[in-house]
């Protein structure tokens, strides 16, 4: 079985909640195709995001560009955001869990 792909757009604050149990393996299914955050140094765990060669990205636009693809997009970013994010996830191909 394929492993569920995951962008998560937003990994600092709140989004901890996404980011550590899946760098903690807790959901073996589940791998991070790659982040999108304007301030991903907001991350507690980001050294280890980039030592496992997941890539960053400012933005969720940037992700797509670089032609990668992704199962579900996690949006933990701030609300006034959120429209716009779903857009673009879903004209990816992506499902969208917004918080």
């Amino acid at each position: 079985m394929e492993k569920i792909r995951i962008l998560l757009t937003g990994i600092g604050g709140y989004a901890s909640t996404y980011v550590n149990p899946l760098l903690d393996k807790k959901y073996p299914d589940c791998e991070i195709a790659g982040c999108a955050d304007p301030y991903p140094d907001s991350c507690p765990r980001i050294a280890e995001i980039r030592a496992l060669g997941i890539p960053v990205y400012a933005d969720m636009n940037d992700f797509f560009d670089a032609g990668n693809t992704a199962d579900l997009c996690v949006i933990t970013t701030p609300i006034h955001l959120h429209a716009r994010q779903i857009r673009t996830a879903l004209s990816h191909g992506c499902r969208v869990l917004c918080e």
